[in-house]
């Protein structure tokens, strides 16, 4: 099974919301049940870079919940403000084939993010518990809707830890279908541990492994 990419209109997309051009400064994907909007998907944009209190407790939120999913993350690594920050700047905004989304009620009231990149459906974490129970379920279909209705993509991936039983759950509930498993090695740096793919030809032992999902699109 191959796997995709994001073709170059995607990426002119994703810039544009990114870069709030061509009419896209107030875009969103609304996210409904039962014909009711409950919630919706708010892109990180560049003017969540400029300095103001509100930007700063959404990079504080970023990294509040970034060091408490850590175990579920490749990298495992203590976040701060300033590295979110940066990391916002040059892997999200300023990256071509990702784009990230906030998920809010409709009063606004962030409780988690999910976004798209290089192909794959990316960086899910349900920030708060206390919050529209079952909305991250509605804001992932919202999100794949907006994936293949108006972006035109037949088939997305994801890349899960196969130890992660609960987020598995959630994805095959959203439709996603498990394909195949990555081995994988922990490796140790000074302020971080990595869990990296053992290639074909090493003769490591799997420590732990990614199962790789998917789900498509039929036209």
């Amino acid at each position: 099974m191959e796997k995709v990419t994001f073709n170059e209109e995607v990426k002119k997309t994703f810039k544009s919301i990114k870069k709030a051009e061509n009419g896209k400064e107030d875009f969103f994907i609304p996210v409904y049940h039962h014909n009711q909007q409950i919630a919706f998907l708010k892109p990180l944009t560049k003017n969540n870079l400029m300095d103001n209190p509100t930007n700063h407790e959404l990079i504080k939120l970023l990294t509040k919940w970034r060091n408490a999913n850590s175990k579920w993350y490749p990298t495992v690594f203590e976040a701060t403000e300033e590295g979110t920050k940066k990391w916002l700047n040059d892997q999200v905004i300023n990256t071509d084939d990702r784009i990230l989304f906030m998920v809010e009620t409709v009063n606004g009231i962030s409780f988690g993010h999910m976004g798209l990149y290089r192909g794959e459906a990316d960086n899910f974490i349900r920030g708060r518990q206390d919050i529209l129970a079952g909305g991250m379920t509605y804001a992932l279909r919202a999100m794949l809707k907006w994936v293949f209705n108006d972006l035109n993509i037949d088939e997305l991936f994801l890349r899960v830890f196969l130890d992660n039983e609960k987020a598995i759950s959630f994805y095959k509930r959203c439709g996603f279908k498990e394909a195949y498993k990555i081995p994988l090695k922990k490796t140790k740096g000074k302020n971080e541990i990595k869990w990296e793919e053992i290639t074909e030809n090493n003769t490591d032992k799997a420590e732990r492994y990614f199962s790789v999902m998917y789900i498509s699109c039929k036209r």
